[in-house]
């Protein structure tokens, strides 16, 4: 299945930072393995336990960024027609 999700940048780097670490213990994995793992770690926790971490999250505003305003550079003044004197 796929799916996509919104996610802080700090929060999104601890999975490089767990990708590294899994590296180190001999057990590279991919990110999706890495996030169904914690499913599985959160599926195993008590029901205080669960609340607790999912109070522990911050809540984000969900959905795509709008894109920033492009602000258009000022034209360059157009050389005048003519300028260049012919010999």
């Amino acid at each position: 299945m796929r799916d996509s999700f919104t996610i802080p940048k700090d929060e999104y780097a601890v999975i490089e930072t767990l990708k590294q670490r899994a590296a180190t213990l001999a057990q590279p994995v991919k990110k999706s393995e890495l996030l169904r793992a914690g499913l599985k770690v959160l599926t195993d926790l008590s029901d205080s336990a669960l609340r607790s971490a999912l109070q522990a999250v911050p809540s984000i505003k969900t959905g795509r960024p709008k894109a920033e305003a492009v602000v258009a550079p000022t034209a360059a003044p157009a050389a005048k027609a003519g300028s260049k004197s012919r010999k």
